[in-house]
């Protein structure tokens, strides 16, 4: 009944003491006995599906989950959910833009962009052209039609080491356009 009686005493404001560090520590405790009594939040969409899970969930999960449109969060797998705090997940730590330049037949240009983070991270990037077109990097042009049809014109790529990520541009066949490079550096929350 005490247990209860904190509870009340939390929810409504209720608390006995003007001593802030008497009061957080009041506060902890009633935390505590909440995930100790493994107390669940569940939040509904608009079709009555439990969507988002904060608390103590199946196999001592503790912590936060939501389900992707139409199943329910207690009973997803993973692969039906759109986040699970029990997973790392990628943070952009960095990102930009940079200039490509074009390559003559049979060249190389790059960029290089320092990030200084002491290991390899993750890189995410597309080239843009002066139009709308956007490419994902790495990327390949292959020649479609003709003597060459079949051959890699040319290849726009990246590569990282532990202070830079280098953006080139590399002709095989014929002069080929750069353009702008827009990256994402990312790192996981945890190890």
């Amino acid at each position: 009944m005490r247990r209860w009686w904190r509870l009340l005493r939390m929810a409504f404001g209720l608390i006995s003491s003007n001593d802030p560090q008497n009061i957080a520590n009041e506060m902890n405790k009633n935390i505590l006995e909440l995930k100790n009594n493994e107390v669940v939040q569940y939040f509904k969409d608009d079709t009555g599906t439990r969507r988002v899970m904060l608390g103590k969930g199946p196999s001592g999960f503790y912590g936060l989950k939501v389900s992707q449109e139409g199943y329910d969060v207690y009973t997803a797998s993973n692969d039906e959910l759109v986040f699970n705090s029990d997973n790392n997940v990628f943070k952009i730590i960095q990102s930009g833009t940079a200039t490509l330049g074009s390559a003559a037949d049979g060249t190389t240009t790059e960029v290089t962009v320092a990030h200084n983070l002491g290991f390899v991270p993750v890189v995410m990037a597309y080239l843009t052209d002066s139009g709308s077109s956007i490419s994902p990097l790495p990327s390949l042009i292959v020649e479609s039609a003709g003597a060459e049809e079949g051959k890699v014109l040319q290849v726009i790529s990246w590569y990282a080491d532990t202070t830079n990520v280098t953006f080139y541009n590399q002709s095989n066949l014929q002069s080929t356009a750069g353009g702008t490079i827009k990256y994402y550096i990312l790192q996981e929350t945890a190890n």
